[in-house]
């Protein structure tokens, strides 16, 4: 069975799976003449979208869209039968894939997982996440460049004080572990305008 007409948004095996309302012109986007619809168990669904995995040689298909009747996922995959790219699907073929599905037989995929990448924190916008992101990487370079400054977000922002700068570290990256609170947009914009 396939499904035509298909918009895909294209991210590579080890990036963020992105929801069609996070798209933006200047992505990876392509539109599917058509692609093969496999049904697969929710186990193998959760590889396909967390993982980076190498296909058995008994598949052949380069491009397919897998679903358990609940999520579904487009994946290229290159001629060593790696997965290479993944995406999401629009809301509306979701729809329809999922009333495609329920009349396919379960198909066991194999493959061999070699690396899970980190799972997407749902409830941030794309912007947040890449600021959040953004963020973490400017306290690992205080972190390793001016461990004073650190101390003075630790002491600022979580008043912390007379500790190390290993355990304000750590405690500063508990605090922005979860979600996007004022904290993260307060430390952004101090970012920001230092640079």
């Amino acid at each position: 069975m396939e499904l035509r007409n298909v918009y895909v948004n294209w991210v590579l095996d080890d990036e963020e799976l992105l929801e069609p309302y996070e798209w933006k012109d200047d992505d990876d986007l392509e539109i599917l003449s058509r692609a093969t619809i496999i049904r697969v168990n929710s186990d193998t669904m959760y590889d396909l979208y967390y993982s980076q995995l190498l296909l058995d040689n008994n598949h052949d298909f380069k491009i397919a869209i897998f679903s358990d009747g609940t999520h579904c996922i487009a994946c290229e995959f290159d001629v060593e039968k790696r997965l290479k790219y993944r995406s999401l699907l629009m809301l509306e073929d979701r729809d329809t894939l999922h009333y495609m599905v329920k009349q396919l037989p379960l198909c066991q995929i194999l493959y061999r997982v070699f690396a899970y990448g980190e799972i997407k924190e749902f409830g941030l916008t794309r912007f947040e996440r890449e600021k959040k992101q953004w963020i973490l990487q400017e306290l690992e370079e205080l972190y390793q460049n001016n461990p004073d400054e650190l101390m003075n977000i630790g002491k600022e922002y979580l008043y912390l004080d007379k500790i190390d700068k290993e355990r304000i570290y750590d405690a500063v990256l508990d605090k922005l572990e979860n979600g996007y609170s004022p904290i993260h947009e307060t430390l952004y914009q101090q970012f920001v305008k230092g640079r």
